[in-house]
């Protein structure tokens, strides 16, 4: 999608914010991020089938998972013919 300058910034920001469900506020959002960046202070590793990795690692292999299926679904052939 291709909209304006001055109109994208706020299409992005509203976007996002819907998506936040009742934290609609920015500072309600900083809060909780700030929240989120001291609970990492206090244990960066997180249990997954009995097994501790570290935070960013498992992040970084949902984040490339994503991409992954990403590509594969916009490269993939469609499954009706198109009218």
């Amino acid at each position: 999608m291709v909209l304006p300058a001055g109109s994208s910034r706020r299409y992005l920001c509203e976007s996002f914010l819907r998506c936040l469900g009742p934290y609609h506020d920015g500072l309600q959002v900083a809060c909780i991020l700030a929240v989120g960046n001291l609970a990492l202070f206090y244990r960066p590793v997180v249990d997954l089938f009995g097994f501790r990795f570290r935070l960013f690692d498992v992040g970084g292999v949902v984040g490339l998972a994503g991409l992954i299926l990403t590509v594969a679904l916009d490269r993939a052939e469609p499954l009706a013919p198109k009218r």
